[in-house]
């Protein structure tokens, strides 16, 4: 009798076994996608893209979209976001973007990363002056050969160059005077710090259309100045 009210245990036992691993699915996580940069406007948005990942249990998929640490976009359902410096201020630079792809069963997987230095470190190189609004038609040849140099650890080289007004005259003797710095970005918004030659000078610098411009007052004539730089590298 004991022989058989074991072996119909062990037969329930295997019995109950069998069902149980054939009703509960293993949960994978889904496939991890490739962030890409669709298109960037320097200093002001980058727009991120990626193709939609895939889930072997069939789950439904939803994104987070990370700034370093901070989840910029959280439970998204489309393929791409945005990325807006303005609305981002407290996100501090150097920047790693990613995006993790969520099934909502705990199953996660992580983008490749993109990672963007503060836009204005790097060198540019004088475009245009606007003098109270008006183009500068005076500026020549020599001066529009001025560069900034804004480097990752703050500091700044101003390296400007101008027709001495005496010698040879314009296309044969170009000077040039260098000027140091430092820069800051204040969430989002930018101000360089120099002495050209005993004097501070503090200049508000913004973004537009993939360009840099240096806002100032002339001190001799009040005139408010607007110059573009365009980046060299």
């Amino acid at each position: 009798m004991k022989k058989v009210v074991w072996a119909t245990t062990t037969f329930l036992s295997v019995l109950y076994i069998s069902c149980d691993r054939g009703g509960n699915e293993v949960n994978e996580p889904p496939s991890a996608v490739t962030i890409e940069v669709a298109a960037e406007d320097l200093g002001n948005s980058i727009n991120f893209t990626w193709k939609a990942a895939t889930d072997p249990n069939g789950d439904k998929i939803v994104y987070d979209f990370y700034a370093n640490t901070q989840i910029a976009g959280a439970d998204l359902t489309k393929l791409g976001y945005n990325w807006l410096s303005s609305e981002h201020t407290d996100i501090k630079y150097p920047i790693s973007f990613k995006v993790v792809a969520k099934d909502g069963k705990g199953g996660t997987s992580e983008s490749n990363t993109i990672e963007r230095q503060d836009p204005i470190i790097g060198k540019w190189q004088l475009e245009q002056i606007f003098v109270d609004g008006v183009l500068d038609e005076t500026t020549d040849n020599c001066e529009i050969q001025s560069t900034w140099e804004f480097k990752a650890n703050g500091t700044l080289v101003d390296i400007y160059r101008e027709y001495p007004g005496i010698g040879p005259g314009p296309g044969t003797n170009c000077d040039e005077h260098i000027n140091t710095g430092t820069w800051e970005n204040n969430q989002g918004k930018y101000r360089a710090l120099y002495l050209v030659e005993t004097t501070a000078e503090e200049l508000m610098i913004t973004f537009e259309v993939g360009k840099l411009n240096l806002a100032y007052e002339a001190k001799e004539t009040d005139e408010k100045v607007k110059e573009v730089w365009a980046r060299v590298n």
